[in-house]
């Protein structure tokens, strides 16, 4: 598409007049939707898991459940060439490849096919955006899904990977790992191959900047089916950002899970791997205040129209610069000058 994203395409040369695309779609046929059950906060009592981990390593304590009992796990990962796609990982040794937050969207080729021949036999757990989840039940319809558990995680839009690549641009060289989480710190985190790591921070990187302001994210995004009080899906998790009571609080720094099943499914599924995690009940309206997309998709702003008018001219990052404003640096120069003043007055 013209900013980057990956969209449906109909060959009419090829095209029988079947229909089986349009009953197998998420905005013709959307999916159904539930009311959150039972929340927690939680933390996976696996040390490691908890610390290599964006959150309170739900997920991937989640995911080493499965594979050890011989099941499926999908989830997402960068490839050599850093396009974010959906694997299939059925080995414990790479689970590692999908662990962790990747702030871009995802490429899904034929996953819906490999998780439709994969429920047949074996339990198997789909994790992704709630579009991912919800175009993958669209997609099953009426099929047994009874091997089947989806998590959702709570999602604060999506940018493209020629957005990410083109910011990145002579970066890319050499590069060997791209991480977007270390703990609850947000950045992007570059390894090469000669050991060496560069950060660039949030509040200065463009695309960054515009992902966590939110004005370059797809068009759907903006009018977002799935950022509603009714989550699709088993389970939805994410950051327990709001977290304001109970024996968590001070693990926020190093992450806490929020876990939200909507269905028997998903309730029984946390009842049978209980043992993984700190669990701690608490109230969905907890969770609200700062999860937003729990609520109400982002919205388009004014500094979304400036981006996209200033895009085709002058590219990613200074789009991205110009957008966010005057008054963002103007603050943003004002904080690291009263933070430099803060440091030479400790010296003396």
């Amino acid at each position: 598409g013209e900013w980057g994203f990956y969209h449906p395409y109909l060959d009419q040369n090829k095209c029988i007049g079947c229909r089986k695309c349009v009953r197998a779609c998420q905005v013709c046929n959307q999916p159904s939707k539930n009311a959150p059950i039972d929340v927690y906060a939680a933390i996976a009592k696996d040390d490691h898991i908890h610390e290599t981990s964006s959150s309170g390593g739900f997920c991937t304590a989640l995911s080493k459940h499965f594979l050890e009992r011989g099941g499926i796990v999908y989830g997402t990962a960068l490839d050599e060439n850093f396009v974010l796609c959906h694997q299939r990982v059925s080995e414990l040794k790479d689970l590692y490849k999908i662990q962790g937050s990747k702030y871009v969207e995802t490429k899904l080729d034929k996953i819906y096919q490999s998780v439709e021949a994969d429920i047949k036999t074996k339990p198997t757990l789909f994790i992704g955006t709630p579009c991912n989840v919800g175009g993958l039940l669209s997609y099953l319809g009426n099929k047994d899904t009874s091997n089947l558990y989806t998590v959702s995680f709570i999602c604060g839009g999506i940018s493209s990977t020629r957005m990410l690549k083109e910011s990145l641009g002579a970066k890319l060289n050499g590069l060997r790992k791209l991480e977007f989480r270390r703990g609850s710190k947000s950045a992007l985190w570059l390894t090469y191959d000669n050991g060496k790591t560069t950060c660039l921070s949030r509040e200065t990187n463009p695309y960054l900047i515009g992902y966590y302001h939110k004005f370059m994210h797809r068009s759907s995004c903006f009018n977002c089916q799935y950022a509603t009080n009714n989550r699709v899906g088993d389970i939805t998790c994410g950051d327990f950002w709001g977290l304001k009571t109970g024996r968590f609080l001070n693990q926020i720094s190093k992450g806490v899970s929020v876990v939200i099943c909507t269905t028997s499914k998903g309730q029984q599924l946390i009842k049978e791997t209980e043992s993984l995690f700190e669990l701690e009940p608490h109230d969905f309206k907890e969770t609200l205040e700062r999860n937003l997309r729990l609520s109400t998709p982002s919205e388009y702003t004014s500094k979304t129209v400036k981006f996209r008018k200033l895009y085709p001219k002058w590219g990613m990052n200074h789009s991205a610069i110009i957008a966010i404003g005057l008054n963002y640096w103007i603050a943003y120069s004002y904080k690291e000058l009263k933070a430099v003043v803060k440091r030479l007055i400790g010296r003396k």
